[in-house]
């Protein structure tokens, strides 16, 4: 599933108890299949963005998100609703900081 433009949901046509790995296989594909800048959307709006393949790591219960400065943050892929493409500027890097 390579998600457009816009907000995609993640969990919507999963039930069931493994929605976090779910939710953690998406992004990882979205890691792995051509990476383009994208930020998780979270179910309280928060929006976290991953310029890089290098400012997230997953496992199996935790989606860990660096920001430029090197802080986390630790989210659970239960909370991630959707992927939304982040715009790319000229010189190739994200525009949102």
């Amino acid at each position: 599933m390579r998600p457009g433009l816009g907000c995609s949901p993640l969990d919507g046509r999963y039930q069931g108890d493994d929605t976090a790995l779910v939710n953690v296989e998406l992004i990882r594909a979205r890691l792995t299949e051509g990476f383009r800048p994208f930020a998780l959307v979270m179910s309280s709006g928060n929006k976290y963005p991953v310029p890089h393949p290098e400012f997230v790591l997953l496992t199996q219960r935790t989606v860990v998100v660096a920001d430029r400065h090197g802080y986390t943050i630790n989210l659970d892929p239960l909370h991630v609703v959707g992927i939304e493409d982040m715009p790319i500027s000229k010189n190739g890097r994200s525009q949102r900081k």
